[in-house]
């Protein structure tokens, strides 16, 4: 049940961070589109872009970041942390005591 979580929120989380991210982009280039046509046009251009679509693009990205902080709480890692993940140690790496 746990790992089946944990597929379904990193599938969200990467859904929802490509389409803020190329949205992003989609933005961008709409910004650089605007000002080379410039005028009325050009203005009404990046306008638009920032009204209707960008809103968009910010509830997406909060969609991930609320998928992402579910899933360290759920699987208790955080991929940014520099802390060595503790392994079990196998029965040939276990430490014999002598009797």
């Amino acid at each position: 049940m746990r790992e089946k979580m944990e597929r379904i929120l990193t599938n969200i989380f990467g859904i929802f961070v490509s389409i803020a991210v190329l949205g992003g982009v989609i933005v961008f280039l709409t910004y650089l589109v605007g000002m080379v046509i410039g005028g009325e046009l050009g203005t009404n251009l990046m306008v638009t872009a920032w009204k209707e679509w960008v809103p968009y693009f910010i509830r997406s990205a909060a969609i991930a970041v609320l998928a992402g902080l579910i899933l360290f709480y759920v699987t208790g890692k955080h991929t940014l942390s520099l802390k060595e993940e503790k392994k079990a140690k196998t029965p040939s790496e276990q430490e014999t005591t002598p009797l």
